[in-house]
């Protein structure tokens, strides 16, 4: 048997789909928004990522996810970031603008920051 056809335990399979969705997730910005303390201060998750994903997955806009998949795949099949962009040009640069709102609402003072505990800003929310 060759290693692409082992298949996965079910441990396995769960740590790959947890591993699979901490980096939607942080390809996402999320814990930069995420109402954990620990994950924004870390700037990765630190925690469940389907928790993030099922709180401020709905605001993403379907282009932005569709742009996460490929770069998803894009990392997983060793592409540049620009091979993905080539492949992607709507999507990518929809992500990019998204992630261009990500950044500006960091700059919102403490006081703004922990209300995101409570919903997704409105600048992300309408995208």
């Amino acid at each position: 048997m060759t290693p692409d056809e082992r298949e996965l335990t079910p441990e396995q399979e769960e740590r790959a789909l947890i591993a699979i969705q901490r980096m939607r997730a942080h390809f996402l910005g999320f814990p930069a928004l995420c109402p954990k303390a620990v994950c924004r201060k870390a700037r990765k998750c630190s925690a469940d990522p389907d928790i993030c994903m099922d709180h401020m997955g709905p605001d993403v806009p379907d282009d932005v996810r569709r742009a996460v998949d490929a770069l998803i795949t894009g990392k997983i099949q060793g592409l540049s970031f620009d091979e993905v962009f080539a492949n992607a040009p709507r999507e990518l640069a929809a992500y990019c603008e998204w992630l261009g709102k990500v950044r500006d609402s960091r700059t919102q003072p403490d006081a703004m920051r922990r209300s995101r505990a409570r919903k997704t800003p409105a600048a992300l929310a309408s995208s």
